[in-house]
């Protein structure tokens, strides 16, 4: 009688490869049952061929790691392979680069992500806004459809379409704009005289300028700005209003008070004519 050369010889995956995902274990075998081992743990025991085994390498770290097959008949060990392969499974990340988490936000924001998944979700306080599939992964938030206020953006990343990794931030939605005017020329005090160039620093839309309570300008575009030819008022103190609008309302204003003195230099004008015109007379009477 003859005996049998019983033999396991594992075809697949080769010793000393590297691996990742779902791998299958195969062998080569003439006995009727192969237990599989993973780093000394049996992990499945078959019974028919072809023998083999899908190994889920995503739930064992990166590194190296040992495959053992032992081949039995009738119940007993007959022989049995093993092989070294290194794990080497992608860890998929998402991360929210912009906004940061607890920034003040408003108007359009573009959120933007890191990541190496190949698909990202976007949700606005839970609510799904938009799936972006394709690099750089980003979304154009409209803040100004939202309320004032804390709100959540999460980002889903997904490969081959499994949910791998999410991240999330906190953001303050502020879309009240605080207007602002300050009338930059001339200064509260000053002496002025002819024209002078009533000047602004504001973010309102509109100014509109008002000598003594009297509107006397209106400017629609920057650097909002008025020339007032003082020479129409009297000599003496004369209130500057300006008044900054948006959208036709009234949002912020500035004043300051100056002292009209043309009267000095008309003054100066005089004396120095008369000077010529009694020096004109006394050399014609020497004549």
């Amino acid at each position: 009688m003859d005996n049998i050369s019983y033999y396991v010889t594992i075809t697949n995956p080769a010793n000393g490869s590297t691996v990742s995902g779902t791998v299958s274990v195969t062998t080569d075998t003439n006995c009727d049952e192969v237990k599989f081992y993973i780093d000394g743990t049996l992990v499945k025991d078959d019974t028919a061929s072809p023998f083999d085994y899908t190994w889920d390498t995503t739930g064992y770290s990166n590194g190296t790691h040992t495959i053992l097959a032992e081949g039995y008949v009738s119940g007993t060990l007959e022989d049995s392979d093993s092989v070294t392969v290194t794990v080497e499974n992608i860890t998929y990340y998402i991360t929210i680069t912009n906004p940061p988490n607890g920034s003040t936000v408003s108007g359009t924001v573009i959120i933007t992500v890191d990541t190496n998944c190949d698909e990202v979700r976007f949700y606005i306080d839970g609510t799904f806004v938009y799936d972006d599939t394709s690099s750089p992964f980003q979304y154009t938030w409209d803040t100004t459809a939202y309320p004032d206020g804390n709100h959540t953006i999460m980002v889903e990343g997904y490969v081959s379409g499994t949910l791998e990794d999410t991240d999330s931030v906190t953001v303050t939605v502020d879309n009240v704009i605080e207007y602002y005017l300050t009338i930059t020329n001339p200064s509260d005090g000053e002496v002025v005289s002819d024209t002078v160039t009533i000047t602004t620093d504001t973010n309102c839309e509109e100014v509109r300028f008002y000598i003594d309570g009297s509107l006397v300008g209106t400017d629609y575009t920057a650097p909002f700005q008025y020339s007032w030819d003082t020479t129409d008022y009297s000599d003496g103190n004369h209130t500057i209003l300006a008044e900054g609008y948006a959208s036709s309302t009234p949002e912020a204003q500035d004043t300051v008070t100056c002292e009209v003195d043309n009267g000095g230099s008309c003054l100066g004008t005089t004396l120095v004519f008369m000077l010529v015109l009694f020096g004109s007379a006394a050399l014609y009477r020497r004549r």
